[in-house]
């Protein structure tokens, strides 16, 4: 099969699945093996207990970024980091692609899944400032309108993996290679071997299912939204490339929605990167800059830009 830069894309997003999933046990791991955190208030020592979910959203998508920029399309990613612990505010990650369709994400902790209701419970809320932007009228750039899709990458190990149905040990391999530095770019291989299903051989239907995309809820939002529902969400690797939407519309337990798929709202129509051709360095930077200005009134933050 031809991989293009939609399915690199996927495939890097796939491996950044895994190694956030990595980085939130490894952060668990060590908050077990620690009694106390210890900060400092008004000039006194303090200590509280460490909690398994306390770690910045900053510093998870840090590493999934990097994931992004390593193993997905080559140029296709541009980086701005400043100052960003003071000034998160709607977006952490943007797909430009060849339709004029601008899809950004907004990174949420999960503080743990409430079996009861089946819903996440976010570390910190979605505020409406945040929901207000993600959900706003397109973003127009060089006279041209992209229609903004708004959705939360959630990090979480409350569901497990999805290993694909005969071959579970390669998903193990993966996992492994997530966390390797000498690795090269794989994102192209990780579609193939793990998203691709060929001949709908569910063997390669795997998940990581660290980083689970969830639509923005709709305006008008409330002042801050700390819970979302576990059946609304789906491996966000998913739904990018038209190879690996349309194959299944369910993933070992995990929704997968597709071009066709309605049911309680969703519809996620997979990234178009054949239509015209991608944008040049000069482009790329001045449109950037329009996106920042929009979301951040030139404020410092972080945010990458991927073009298809």
């Amino acid at each position: 099969m031809t991989v293009g830069d939609a399915e690199k894309l996927a495939g890097a997003m796939g491996i950044a699945s895994w190694k956030v999933r990595m980085t939130l046990r490894e952060y668990a791991t060590s908050a077990r093996r620690t009694d106390v955190m210890i900060a400092k208030a008004a000039g006194l020592a303090v200590t509280s207990h460490f909690e398994p979910w306390s770690i910045s959203e900053v510093g998870i998508s840090d590493a999934a970024m990097a994931a992004l920029w390593r193993h997905g399309p080559d140029g296709g990613a541009y980086a701005i980091t400043s100052k960003a612990e003071a000034y998160l505010l709607g977006g952490d990650l943007a797909i430009v692609d060849r339709s004029k369709k601008l899809r950004i994400y907004q990174a949420k902790v999960v503080q743990r899944i409430d079996r009861t209701t089946n819903e996440y419970v976010l570390k910190s809320g979605l505020t409406a400032a945040h929901s207000y932007l993600l959900n706003t009228t397109p973003f127009t750039w060089d006279g041209q309108q992209r229609q903004k899709e708004g959705y939360l990458a959630l990090y979480q190990t409350g569901l497990p993996p999805v290993h694909g149905k005969r071959v579970p040990r390669r998903s193990n391999w993966w996992a492994r290679t997530a966390g390797s530095w000498n690795s090269p770019a794989l994102g192209a291989v990780y579609f193939w071997d793990m998203m691709a299903a060929a001949s709908g051989a569910s063997a390669r239907m795997a998940s990581a299912r660290g980083i689970m995309a969830a639509p923005v809820p709709p305006l008008p939002a409330p002042a801050e939204v700390t819970r979302l529902p576990v059946a609304k969400s789906w491996p966000w690797e998913y739904g990018i490339s038209p190879a690996a939407s349309s194959v299944t519309k369910k993933l070992r337990g995990a929704r997968l929605p597709n071009a066709d798929r309605r049911r309680g709202g969703l519809r996620l129509i997979p990234l178009d990167d054949s239509s015209e051709p991608r944008m040049d360095a000069e482009a790329r930077a001045d449109f950037v800059s329009a996106l920042l200005e929009q979301f951040y009134l030139d404020r410092p933050t972080s945010l990458t830009v991927v073009f298809l």
